[in-house]
């Protein structure tokens, strides 16, 4: 039987926390997957990431930078700065506030990168302080306008230095598989993709080319590298690259991929309980300064990922109908370890010190 669930529901009042969703208040919870990329100042940043830790009761945040390669039009220099802006600004604050920030490469696309420019902008983005770094370049259009293999040599110096260094990657690469679905192309989607991009085949060829070539990398494939539906070819990846983690930030599909063979995804995550983080993709396109308004911007972002992960029964989103999701019901120990030990494991204890 279904259970309706709007995540958006006022909760009752003085109560700031999704405990009143019924989910387990008691577990720390952290967020792999975060930007920065509307056009707002630094003070807006900063309230932007502190209610919305405040507000879910989030103990650390890992801020994602995407510098021309963001939502507008890819022309967003100063997004790495805002992430490392909001990185100080908030951890001076206080003690128990813990922010990351993950620094993009400044790209010329086209096939104009040049491999010395981007290990020179890594190794300057370290200096700085920076936790990891965040790529969109598996995303079709901009791996379209990348006009490179991910996995060939130009990132390869790049990609070798994260080895080296241990610095973390969360690399977005693909899209949902109905996005190439010819028919959405003809009707002018904005997510279509047609012969004239790469295909997901050949994306993940390319992702799974800089694994073998970078064994020690720790990459995090952002969205569940688009696996929801094929658990078996997740199981795969992880038992050939001991290295590789998944995030499960929300698209949508992914869950109701899952849904299909519930089954076969907890026990994938009762094994490789280590492997996987929790994310929600949060941004600050639509943040406000009023912690009132956090249940209804970013409700669905948090709290699917987390009623998919705990529920026991069926459940519906009404603001966002993706079906009958079949949840996990993760024991605690697994919820722990997706929701904070990973988080820890992958990014560090505490944020690198900055300079």
């Amino acid at each position: 039987m279904d259970i309706p669930f709007n995540p958006n529901e006022a909760p009752p009042p003085g109560v700031t926390n999704p405990a009143f969703n019924g989910y387990r208040a008691d577990l720390p919870l952290c967020d792999a997957h975060v930007h920065l990329s509307g056009a707002h100042d630094a003070a807006w940043d900063a309230q932007m990431v502190r209610g919305l830790m405040e507000h879910f009761g989030m103990e650390r945040v890992a801020l994602l930078g995407l510098p021309s390669s963001s939502h507008r039009d890819w022309a967003d220099p100063d997004n790495n700065a805002r992430c490392l802006a909001a990185k100080r600004t908030l951890n001076a604050e206080s003690p128990g506030r813990l922010v990351y920030a993950c620094a993009g490469l400044d790209l010329r696309f086209g096939g104009r990168d040049d491999p010395a420019d981007l290990l020179a902008q890594a190794r300057a983005r370290a200096a700085e302080g920076y936790d990891g770094f965040k790529l969109l370049l598996g995303k079709p259009g901009i791996r379209k306008r990348f006009a490179l293999p991910i996995d060939g040599p130009v990132l390869a110096p790049f990609l070798s230095f994260l080895e080296e260094t241990g610095l973390p990657l969360t690399l977005h690469a693909g899209d949902p598989p109905s996005f190439w679905d010819p028919a959405r192309a003809d009707a002018g989607e904005k997510w279509a993709y047609d012969a004239s991009f790469p295909s997901l085949a050949q994306i993940r060829a390319e992702v799974e080319g800089v694994l073998r070539a970078h064994p020690r990398l720790r990459l995090t494939l952002a969205h569940l590298f688009f696996l929801g539906d094929r658990p078996e070819e997740a199981a795969r990846l992880l038992e050939a690259y001991p290295h590789l983690c998944f995030d499960l930030t929300p698209g949508g599909e992914m869950f109701a991929g899952m849904s299909c063979d519930p089954a076969a995804w907890r026990g994938l995550l009762l094994r490789h309980r280590d492997r996987f983080l929790f994310g929600s993709d949060s941004d600050d396109w639509h943040s406000s300064a009023d912690l009132a308004t956090y249940t209804w911007n970013y409700g669905f972002i948090v709290n699917l990922p987390r009623a998919f992960l705990e529920r026991s029964e069926p459940f519906r989103f009404h603001d966002c109908d993706l079906g009958t999701l079949r949840p996990l019901h993760l024991p605690d120990d697994v919820l722990r370890a997706v929701y904070h030990d990973n988080f820890v494991r992958r990014f560090g204890d505490r944020p690198r010190p900055l300079p």
